[in-house]
């Protein structure tokens, strides 16, 4: 890919890189703010401008329309690769920024995002570590609603406990929404048999804190 000029590329062609943008964020984590900000700064490097750009996210598909003037253009990517990689999130981030500020030539910036997109598959975050910070994480909201050290303890069990079930139902590659109903069950299930131990002042407070990461 040499000397392109992205202004003779098709709508199609510039659509499909604003997917690209937007897909390469969800699927290593970002939040939607950052997807669509980033998706609409790709496309104002592309020529196009917000105003003419739709934008709709769900939690596994990617929806785009864009008004050339004369007719609307749609189209759909789906994602089914959900992952944590922080790094690509801003590597790509910073990519589509400078694309559009710099003014950076179009076969360079494509050339950068599919070299982020190619590291980004690499697991950088050993699964125990995923499945410890969730635990972590369920339990600082436990500290949050009013909970103590013990309560915050049951919570961050059952939370990895749900994050276990998550991550062997991935690797076995069950339905996204199945994979999520068992990991809640997992979690509240647990959480539930630690209202029957000792130390829990509010012991409803881990059912509840326990399944917000989910």
């Amino acid at each position: 890919m040499e000397n392109i000029d992205r202004n003779n590329l098709t709508i199609r062609d510039k659509m499909k890189l604003i997917l690209d943008t937007g897909q390469l964020l969800m699927e290593n984590g970002s939040g939607s703010k950052r997807i669509v900000r980033d998706m609409l700064e790709t496309a104002a490097y592309l020529g196009i401008y917000w105003q003419d750009v739709q934008i709709h996210l769900t939690y596994s598909t990617i929806m785009i329309n864009v008004d050339d003037g004369k007719n609307t253009h749609t189209m759909f990517r789906k994602c089914y690769r959900h992952g944590i990689n922080m790094t690509a999130v801003l590597q790509a981030s910073r990519a589509s920024r400078n694309a559009l500020y710099q003014n950076a030539p179009y076969d360079r910036f494509v050339t950068h995002l599919n070299h982020i997109q190619e590291s980004s598959t690499r697991r950088i975050y050993p699964e125990w570590m995923v499945i410890l910070a969730i635990g972590l994480a369920s339990s600082a909201f436990c500290l949050i609603f009013g909970g103590h050290a013990v309560e915050a303890l049951y919570t961050m069990l059952a939370a990895m406990a749900g994050a276990l079930v998550r991550y062997l139902c991935s690797r076995v590659e069950f339905n996204v929404y199945v994979t999520i109903a068992a990991s809640a069950f997992a979690a509240t299930v647990t959480a539930y048999f630690t209202m029957y131990l000792p130390g829990a002042i509010s012991p409803f407070l881990p059912i509840v804190a326990c399944a917000l990461t989910l």
